[in-house]
Order: structure tokens, then C-alpha cells, then sequence
């Protein structure tokens, strides 16, 4: 309950105008599931939404919502803890082994469990598939090991073993099976063993003692020409096969923290080892020359997650990882970077295995379940968009399916909106692009630049259609009406020009300001220019009579933000913090909203008009209640936030840092 208290608090302090004791309640519950959602309390999440009157559920609940829960689907199998799971080889079927002694083998794609296999009744471990897919091997905790008829569930043989019980093992080259385990006596104390099986005769064909912990994890890399087993104190030794002996060995850089080797995994390329410890980091090694090339790390100040375990994607350029913090994680392999963090679990995660082709990870939970990762739609470029430099502004086509960019560098780019995938680039504006505006027919793009132009563009054929202004100077924005048929743009200095569209006649010249013209915005229905100008000061211009209706004033000098509301009378402006309402039609002043938390760079009013996006100067995307000013949502960036918009649909929002990204919150 302290999260909701300090989230009562803050919602008191930052709204006494908030029209409802129901409002305050929902607004406390969102900053709650936020903040668990931050420090990876999955389960609290769901609790906090739960709360939620529906009747006030805005984007930020149906965002934090999406975060909270990116799995593609979740199979309930046990009624304990799930201790780990494998893939096969074709991808077809699921293995898991349970806390309750239990293992299953299931279908891939429905969860149905198509063989339950019984018989121990201690905790089973490391269930995996012989390379050909046939048979399954699992370890149990009474030092036995079992193997399986894939095809039946039927128990084929048992191997006993000398150890205390056996805690992982991994298929090799022909058929031999590596099983790792434990002993202890009052003379010697403990230490690991490893065994060799021919698992197709049941024949031991080597043991291997080593250390003075556990050994708790094995693999061979993918030629059979490595053998790597981890154990409790963070010592991982490393055999040459076939030829044995002392094995080399891997200790992780030393730190205050337990390093339990958790889990380890062979690259598919045989050429590098991850290995997952008990801190919450994982250490990525040469697997030849044993050099250490680089830490993944998921631990916090303060906040030690054991990671229990990890693996390489089939492309060998990533890995994912996942812990006793409830998350999945992408990482990339070359750099060491983080590419994405998915919630979904609500206990702690023991297992995550790829399939064979990539398309998916699956996830096993201490509640018993398995989590489907659809790659598709965990692709990191779906939510960050990397340019060639910083983007200053974007549009949507009249499907919102593609975006038009353009930045720094004076490109104009082509974006897929769903993948984020880039579908055309050219060179459009010297040394950068400011920005850009897509006509309601798709058929033409609009841009503007450092270079003083304002240009026409064929959107199809990427073609120059024509020129319409080239002044000195920078020229920050051009609108098309909605009715796709006027385009407004700067004039020379102060003005605001009218050209037809497609001729790019001249139609007529606003004249009232000293300064280049800031941002311009038509209102919905056509009928209103609001155009806003470096003295502070934004203009409201009759579109039809090219008259002045008014100029509303009381901002800070420089050029406000502007954004019409789609669904009421409504102009917002704003300048450095203060932000304010106009009347959209006559110009008259309306209540103003309460001061930005920093300067406004750009607003953008969804579609559906609850919500606001406001790009700030100190690097953060705010979305307020459009009513109250609340902030409902917020998302800190390292630069500041440039340009916001919406989808069509108000279920994704675009943010553009200056840090050469695109930003895209999604809520699906």
C-alpha cells in the first residue's frame, strides 16, 4: 500500500481540480502500476489495473497494460514450480521438468500436453532432446537419470549415478550424454562430478571429478569439440573432448556478490560461452582463448536479481536471458546491449529456450507456467526506430501505415509503421531536414529545412514536384488544409504564404508579424490558420478571407507549440512552461492548464482528444489528461523531446528525442 499512498499524495499535490474522488483513485492506480512495472513487479501490475475504473482507462492504461504482458500466449502445465524446459530440434515440442517430480512433452503452438511422465518423486531437472528429436532425458534430484520414447512418453532407461542427485545434462556428438552431479564425504567435503553416458547402450563411459561445489550446469558447443560445466562457486571448467585431463578454467571478475554459475550456454557458433550467475549478471567469454569479452548486466543499486538463465538466439547476434526480477530480456551479442525488457511473469523465471528458427523464446515460470514469445512482435525496431541521424519531425500517410521523416543531415525517410522497417530514403535538404507533412489524398509530402526550402514531393515516385519557396535561413514547418488542396508555409520574413496543391501557385500572403512564422496548424474543419511567431504571440487567420481574427498573446517570446483539439473548439499553445487554451474559432482565452514541468518543444492532441503528448526540453515525453493537465504517463529519453504524434487510431504515440531515434509507445 505504499506505492497507491504516495501515488494518492502526489495526484493530490499535482491536481486539486480533479472532478472526482473515482479520478484521484484511478489516477493514483496508474502512477502505482507504473512504478511496479519499473522495478519488474509484474504481479503488482495486473493488481493496480485491475483497479482502474473502466469508464476513465485513457492510452496510458492500455500502454502500461501492453508492457505489463508481451507474451503472445501462456500455457498453465504444472501445478508447482517449473525448474526448466528445452525446445526440439524441429521445433514442434516443449519439455519441462517440475519441482513436483513431473516432466511433460507438449505441443509447441497449443500448450496441450501430449505426455505426462511420472515415476520419481523428487524435483526433475534439465529436460532435453537427443539431437535427432526421438528420445527426452531428464536429471532428478535422486541421482538418476531417465530417457524417454519421444513419440510414446514411454520410459526407455534409467542410468544411476554415484552423486547426490543430478542437476543438469546435455546431449554431445553420437549419442553420449553428459550428466552432471554431486558428492560429499566427512573427509574429502563436496565436489561436483561429471559422467559420459552412450545414452542409445546405457553404458558409463567416463567420470570426471572436479571442484569443490555442485556442479549445477553443462553444455558442449555445437562441434562436440568443448565440454563447459559451471558450478556454486562461480567456477566454470572447460574439458577438451575426447582427449580430457585438466580441464581449463573460468572465474567471473570478482565482486561483493554471490556468483553462482546459474546456467551456461555454448554461441550456435561454438566460438563464445555465456554463462548466467547468481548476481544478476552474465559473463560472456572466449570460448578458445578463455578471454573475458563482456558483461550483461541486469543488477541494480541496492537490487541483486539472480539470473537463472540464458541462451543464444539461432542467429547467434543475440541472447535473452531471464531471472528471479520476473523479466525476459534481448541483448545484443556484439555489443553488450540491452535491446529490449518484456514483463509477462508475475514469479520468478527459471528457463528460456529459442526455437530452432528463431521465430520464438519460450519462458518457464516458478507459477507453473510457459510463456510464447512472438519475435515478430518483440522486434526492438518496432518500438525504437534508429535513423541516420536525429529526426525533427514525422507524418503519417492517410492510412497510417507509413510515417515520412525527416532530420538532420537533410534526409527524408520512408517508415513502416507497424515493423519499423525503412521502405525509401533520399537526400532532400542540405545539412537538415525540420519538417515534414503528408497530404489527406497520400499523394504528395511536404518538407522543410535548414536550407530555407520548402518542397513538394511526389510520395509515390519520391520525386522533386516543386520548389516553393528557398529562402535564407531556417523554415521550421508547412501544413497541408485537410482538405489536401492549400499548403502553408514561411514567407521571407514574417509572412505566412497560402500555395495551391498540386500547382504550387501563390494564393495569398498573411502579413502581421516581424519573424519568421514558427509552427502552423490548420484546424479540423479547415477554417482556422493558427500560426505561431518568435515574438510569442500566435496569430488565428480566417482560411477562407485570409483575414486576421485574432492574436493571443501572453506567452513568453519565442514560438509557442500549437495543436488543435479534433474533438472540441479548442487551440492549445505553448511557450517555455506555460501552456494555454484559446478558443479555436473566435480566439477567445479559456482557462489555462497548470505549467509544463519543463519547456514545451512540441504538442500533439490524440485523435480521440483525452490525451495530450508534449515533447519537453529536458528529454522527456509527457502525456497529460487533456482536461485537467494531469500527467498520466511519462517517459524519460537522454536528449531532449524535438516532435509528438499520434496514430491514427490513438493506440501508438511517437516520440523524437534528439538522440537519432524514434520513439513509438505502443499499446498493442
Amino acid at each position: 500500500m505504499i506505492v497507491l499512498g504516495l501515488a494518492i499524495a502526489w495526484v493530490l499535490t499535482h491536481d486539486a481540480e480533479a472532478p472526482s474522488l473515482e479520478w484521484r483513485l484511478y489516477c493514483a492506480a496508474m502512477r502505482a502500476a507504473e512504478t511496479s512495472l519499473r522495478l519488474h513487479e509484474t504481479d503488482q501490475v495486473a493488481r493496480w489495473l485491475a483497479q482502474t475504473p473502466v469508464e476513465h482507462r485513457g492510452f496510458e492504461y492500455r500502454h502500461i497494460e501492453h508492457l505489463a504482458s508481451r507474451s503472445a500466449a501462456t500455457f498453465a502445465l504444472h501445478g508447482a514450480a517449473i525448474t526448466d524446459l528445452a525446445v526440439s530440434p524441429d521445433g514442434t515440442r516443449l519439455a519441462t521438468a517440475c519441482g513436483d517430480g513431473t516432466a511433460r512433452i507438449v505441443d509447441a503452438q497449443s500448450g496441450e500436453t501430449l505426455h505426462e511422465l511420472r515415476g520419481p518423486t523428487a524435483a526433475l531437472w534439465s529436460p532435453e532432446f537427443s539431437p535427432d528429436g526421438k528420445r527426452l532425458a531428464t536429471a532428478c534430484s535422486d541421482g538418476k537419470t531417465r530417457l524417454y520414447e519421444v513419440a510414446s512418453g514411454r520410459e526407455l532407461a534409467t542410468l544411476a549415478g554415484p552423486g547426490k542427485g543430478v542437476a543438469a545434462l546435455a546431449f554431445g556428438p553420437s549419442d553420449v550424454l553428459a550428466v552432471c552431479s554431486w558428492d560429499r564425504s566427512a573427509e574429502r567435503g563436496v565436489w561436483g562430478i561429471v559422467e559420459l553416458w552412450d545414452s542409445a547402450r546405457g553404458e558409463r563411459l567416463l567420470h570426471l571429478e572436479h571442484g569443490v561445489k555442485p556442479i549445477t550446469a553443462i553444455d558442449f558447443s555445437a562441434d562436440g569439440t568443448l565440454l563447459a560445466a559451471g558450478t556454486w562457486d562461480g567456477d566454470v571448467a572447460l574439458w577438451s573432448v575426447g582427449t580430457w585431463g585438466e580441464p581449463r578454467r573460468l572465474f567471473p571478475p570478482k565482486n561483493d556478490d554471490y556468483q553462482a554459475v546459474r546456467d551456461l550456454a555454448f554461441a550456435p557458433t561454438g566460438d563464445e560461452l555465456a554463462v548466467s550467475y547468481a548476481d544478476g549478471r552474465a559473463q560472456l567469454y572466449d570460448a578458445r582463448t578463455l578471454e573475458f569479452v563482456r558483461t550483461l548486466d541486469t543488477s541494480t543499486p541496492g537490487s541483486v536479481k539472480e539470473l537463472n538463465d540464458i541462451c543464444y538466439l539461432p542467429d547467434g547476434l543475440r541472447l535473452a536471458t531471464v531471472g528471479a526480477d520476473l523479466t525476459l530480456r534481448l541483448w545484443e551479442r556484439a555489443s553488450g546491449k540491452m535491446l529490449g525488457e518484456y514483463a509477462g511473469h508475475t514469479r520468478s523465471v527459471a528457463s528460456v529456450a529459442a526455437h530452432p528458427q528463431g521465430t520464438y523464446l519460450y519462458s518457464a515460470c516458478a507459477d507453473g507456467s510457459v510463456r510464447t514469445w512472438d519475435m515478430a512482435a518483440l522486434e526492438p525496431a518496432r518500438s525504437v526506430w534508429r535513423g541516420p541521424s536525429t529526426s525533427y519531425s514525422l507524418a503519417l500517410s492517410p492510412d497510417g501505415a507509413r510515417a515520412a521523416l525527416t532530420g538532420w543531415g537533410g534526409f527524408v525517410r520512408i517508415v513502416e509503421v507497424e515493423s519499423g522497417r525503412e521502405l525509401a530514403r533520399w537526400d532532400g535538404h542540405g545539412t537538415s531536414g525540420v519538417g515534414v507533412d503528408w497530404s489527406s489524398d497520400g499523394r504528395y509530402l511536404a518538407t522543410t529545412g535548414n536550407d530555407g526550402r520548402i518542397v513538394l514531393w511526389d510520395a509515390e515516385t519520391k520525386a522533386e514536384w516543386k520548389v516553393l519557396a528557398d529562402h535564407e535561413g531556417q523554415v521550421l514547418a508547412a501544413r497541408f488544409s485537410p482538405d489536401g488542396q492549400l499548403l502553408a508555409g514561411a514567407g521571407q520574413v514574417g509572412d505566412v504564404c497560402l500555395w495551391s496543391v498540386p500547382k504550387g501557385d501563390l494564393l495569398a500572403t498573411l502579413t502581421d508579424a516581424p519573424g519568421r512564422v514558427g509552427y502552423l496548424h490548420f484546424s479540423p474543419d479547415g477554417t482556422r490558420l493558427a500560426a505561431a511567431h518568435p515574438d510569442g504571440i500566435v496569430r488565428l487567420w480566417d482560411v477562407a478571407t485570409h483575414k486576421l481574427i485574432a492574436r493571443l498573446e501572453g506567452h513568453p517570446a519565442r514560438s509557442p507549440a500549437l495543436a488543435f483539439s479534433p474533438t472540441e473548439n479548442v487551440l492549445v499553445s505553448a511557450s517555455g512552461r506555460d501552456v494555454r487554451r484559446w478558443d479555436a474559432h473566435s480566439g477567445k482565452a479559456l482557462p489555462p492548464l497548470p505549467d509544463a514541468s519543463s519547456s514545451v518543444n512540441y504538442l500533439a492532441i490524440a485523435p480521440d482528444g483525452r490525451r495530450f503528448a508534449a515533447g519537453l526540453g529536458n528529454g522527456t515525453l509527457e502525456l497529460w489528461d487533456v482536461q485537467s493537465g494531469l500527467v498520466m504517463l511519462r517517459q524519460t529519453y537522454t536528449a531532449g523531446v524535438f516532435f509528438t504524434g499520434w496514430t491514427r487510431a490513438s493506440d501508438a504515440v511517437f516520440a523524437l528525442p534528439m538522440d537519432e531515434t524514434v520513439r513509438v509507445l505502443r499499446t498493442r
